[in-house]
């Protein structure tokens, strides 16, 4: 079997590097980083953009049934007043 035809690379595994494949040593930074704990889980969700001309309660109904579809929730919070808003 002769060289491959010109512009066409050889099959993997026959001496020549694989296009797009990472060298040993980046590869292991790489599975080092997969490895590494990210921060714990913050308890509080800020939500911002609600519309203002809706009554406290009904954004906290609103609020409670869209994120319990997601998980526990102890509290949620609304003010009318803008500067009681977070």
């Amino acid at each position: 079997m002769g060289p491959p035809p010109r512009g066409m690379m050889p099959p993997p595994g026959l001496g020549m590097p694989i296009p797009n494949m990472p060298p040993p040593a980046l590869l292991h930074q790489i599975e080092s980083i997969k490895e590494e704990k990210l921060n714990p889980p913050n308890p509080t969700v800020y939500v911002q953009n609600l519309n203002e001309h809706i009554k406290p309660g009904e954004i906290k109904n609103a609020l409670f049934q869209l994120f319990s579809n997601h998980g526990e929730v102890h509290e949620v919070h609304a003010k009318a007043n803008i500067r009681m808003r977070g």
